[in-house]
């Protein structure tokens, strides 16, 4: 029938070679009710593979096959992919928003939760990504590309188990800059860049790419996001041993935009204040600064921010208790943690989930409330394990082991 040979045609517009129900929808424009029948005559015809359930894809012949006959209709070929890529840019835009943002009213009628967004985007990650890829080089995409490969990018960052796939992603989506104006998504794309390089240890790349991208997002007079941008020089001028540098940083970006007015931008540079003054041995003076910038993400309802803040803040609280040898920080720690845990367990962001986990574990065992602490010790090391962070992993590791011989060293013997 007419509409099953357009779907086979259409098939092969989908890169990567992952046809879900959801990406076949978007060739047809079409429900999934009536989408899902016309798949499995395809499969009775054997023309297309069922893998599990809501996923199918085609042998790599018939594949080249169904692209030959996709040719005979190019107008419809090319709408088909247009229509697959705005599409999935709404949905990861939309992803993004319930993940790492605020959602919107829209947003909400689309993914109801985060839980459902969070399981959309694993199903659909690799042909996202395969989407990036393949629009990149081809003309007249640009223009969505970047946002596109920007807000991609920003959920793939968070993760720890998907760095490769940012770095990735990143590149990609940077390599599209050259050809456009300068805008906001392309100075985001050479920021994302930056980053993904300075997690590749590659500093001075990292650096060269940050001074574009601040240089860009002044030059469109963007000055929050070139706050921003200064503030990922920042991270890395910290990471590279130079606290100071890093901290000048921060603080002239407090005064060039100052929490009354910028206090989304405000909040960010707070967050990274602090962070950076816990890692160089200076709690006390770090934990105002988290304090600020915790109020300030409630304030605006950055739910992410917030939990990325707390986290900072339960570490500062577990620095003090360890250099002034006292539990009452400690205890101050407890309920910081506990809030970043569930607010990151609401979010299903399993990283600042681990790392929360992780804090928590060593503060209770401090605290000698060993099975709690032991517990989520052993969840913290479970996803650093699965995630390829050996180096932490085996500081996790050694935490739950010393914990296990206090605990059992405080048990009751009898005699």
């Amino acid at each position: 029938p007419d509409q099953l040979q357009r779907l086979f045609r259409l098939i092969s517009q989908v890169p990567g070679g992952e046809i879900s129900l959801y990406a076949a929808r978007c060739l047809i424009t079409a429900t999934p009710a009536q989408v899902r029948p016309q798949l499995m005559a395809l499969v009775r015809s054997h023309l297309v593979q069922q893998q599990v359930t809501n996923q199918w894809r085609m042998h790599d012949l018939v594949r080249i096959f169904a692209g030959e006959m996709a040719a005979t209709d190019a107008d419809d070929a090319a709408r088909a992919l247009r229509s697959l890529v705005q599409n999935y840019f709404i949905a990861v835009a939309m992803a993004f928003e319930w993940l790492t943002a605020v959602a919107s009213d829209k947003t909400r009628k689309v993914f109801a939760t985060p839980a459902e967004a969070a399981s959309w985007f694993e199903a659909e990650r690799a042909t996202a990504m395969s989407i990036i890829t393949h629009i990149a080089n081809r003309e007249g995409y640009e223009q969505i590309c970047l946002p596109f490969g920007v807000v991609l990018g920003d959920l793939l960052r968070n993760q720890a188990h998907w760095r490769t796939d940012f770095h990735h992603i990143a590149a990609t989506t940077a390599s599209v800059v050259s050809r456009v104006a300068p805008n906001r998504f392309a100075a985001s794309a050479l920021s994302n860049y930056g980053t993904s390089l300075r997690l590749q240890q590659q500093y001075q790349q990292a650096h060269d790419v940050f001074e574009q991208s601040v240089q860009m997002y002044e030059a469109i007079g963007d000055h929050d996001r070139a706050s921003g941008a200064r503030c990922n020089i920042a991270n890395l001028l910290q990471e590279r041993g130079q606290i100071d540098a890093a901290v000048a940083i921060y603080r002239q970006d407090l005064q060039q935009c100052p929490p009354s007015t910028h206090p989304h931008t405000a909040a960010g540079t707070l967050q990274n204040l602090g962070a950076v003054l816990t890692r160089a041995g200076r709690p006390a003076e770090a934990v105002p600064e988290l304090v600020a910038a915790q109020e300030l993400h409630r304030q605006i309802d950055d739910r992410s921010g917030l939990a990325a803040t707390l986290l900072n803040l339960g570490g500062a609280y577990v620095e003090l208790a360890t250099k002034h040898k006292t539990a009452s920080y400690a205890g101050q720690a407890v309920p910081v943690l506990e809030e970043a845990y569930a607010i990151s367990q609401s979010l299903h962001d399993r990283k600042s989930q681990a790392d929360a986990a992780n804090n928590l574990g060593v503060v209770l065992c401090t605290l000698r409330i060993f099975d709690r602490g032991i517990a989520f010790l052993n969840e913290a090391l479970e996803y650093l394990e699965s995630s390829g962070q050996d180096v932490q992993a085996a500081r996790t590791r050694w935490h739950r082991d010393e914990a296990r011989h206090a605990a059992a060293a405080a048990q009751p013997h009898n005699i």
